[in-house]
């Protein structure tokens, strides 16, 4: 979650996916998974091409009935300060409801100093508890060829908020603004792991924003590629935010949707990448030395384990100055109602090695 530039990218045929017999691995047992049945036509899961299917669905928020339930596959972020540029925000517990209603989560913005901090947030992470990327999410489970996240949530946005759904590597180290690593931090240095960011709304008019992060060098300048998806402006109610990624040996793929329309893929390879923007038709190729760094950090990432970080920040240097005192809660908060971890195949395998 960091500033950006933007960037301009073209449509792509898609590959065809490999497949790979599907596999039971124990510690998935323990996780709410199911097969995938009637699809939500907003799901991404309703957009595959090729005759590929979300074989395996596991949704991280299935079976909840109080907040203490989500550390079953979150970190639920307390005392903690992420070291974004200008943000005003300390997360804690406290700030995260679960709503019976509708069965799901709020993360929930507010004037509460804290910390030496005028606001107090909500953050959940999967960090050191689920990773998105391997079958079972635990350490040494087999990685997950072809699957994606998608994430079902009404964000609230403007004045001066930033909520994001990223996933960062855990071997990548990241501070807390005191210069201490959060929980299970690794070693190297941000974003020696290609940093994927699903979602962002910072700015007028609060596009819908996705982004990777991966490590400067002379030819890729501040190593950061965005896309905006569609203006924010009228979105209400409850939306679906995801990335599938397909790792084939053709090219590695990763494909951002919005309520299951595709706006943004990257295709990766150690000599060659191309950004596309799938609804303007705008290209962006990386030179050779910028593709070979984006492809070694986006695998030094997927092979350490990615996990999935939702936030609802305030302030900070991208977006305009905060004004969500008195506001309603449902003007700053981000209500989550699903978290599914898909693994994509066809009708007859998974793709998992």
């Amino acid at each position: 979650m960091r500033v950006h530039s933007n960037s301009i990218i073209k449509p792509l045929q898609r590959v065809k996916p490999l497949c790979f017999g599907a596999l039971l691995f124990p510690s998935l047992l323990m996780s709410p998974v199911s097969h995938a049945g009637a699809l939500d036509a907003n799901s991404l899961c309703s957009h595959l091409t090729e005759g590929a299917n979300c074989t395996q669905d596991t949704n991280l928020l299935s079976g909840i009935s109080k907040v203490e339930d989500l550390d079953r596959f979150f970190w639920r972020a307390d005392n903690f300060y992420h070291s974004g540029p200008g943000e005003a925000q300390i997360y804690t517990k406290g700030q995260i409801q679960f709503n019976g209603s509708d069965q799901s989560v709020s993360l929930i913005a507010e004037k509460k100093p804290s910390g030496g901090h005028n606001y107090s947030s909500g953050w959940l992470a999967t960090q050191g508890v689920f990773d998105i990327n391997r079958v079972g999410g635990k350490p040494g489970d087999p990685t997950i060829k072809r699957g994606a996240i998608e994430v079902t949530a009404k964000v609230a946005y403007s004045n001066g908020l930033w909520p994001a759904i990223w996933m960062m590597p855990n071997n990548d180290r990241m501070n807390d603004g005191g210069g201490h690593p959060w929980p299970g931090a690794g070693k190297d240095t941000w974003p020696a792991g290609m940093e994927i960011d699903i979602l962002e709304l910072m700015y007028k008019p609060y596009p819908v924003m996705s982004t990777i992060h991966y490590p400067s060098n002379p030819y890729a300048g501040d190593g950061s590629e965005a896309v905006n998806a569609a203006p924010a402006q009228g979105i209400s109610g409850y939306h679906h935010y995801g990335m599938e990624w397909n790792l084939t040996q053709y090219g590695d793929y990763m494909t951002f949707y919005y309520d299951g329309d595709s706006y943004f893929q990257i295709e990766l390879h150690p000599d060659s990448a191309v950004l596309r923007n799938l609804k303007t038709g705008g290209t962006k190729n990386l030179s050779p030395e910028a593709s070979k760094t984006a492809y070694d950090s986006f695998h030094k990432g997927f092979d350490s384990g990615y996990y999935l970080i939702m936030n609802m920040a305030v302030g900070g240097a991208v977006t305009e100055p905060i004004k969500i005192d008195g506001l309603p809660q449902e003007q700053r908060e981000m209500r989550i109602q699903a978290v599914h971890r898909y693994i994509i195949g066809n009708s007859e395998s998974a793709q998992e090695s």
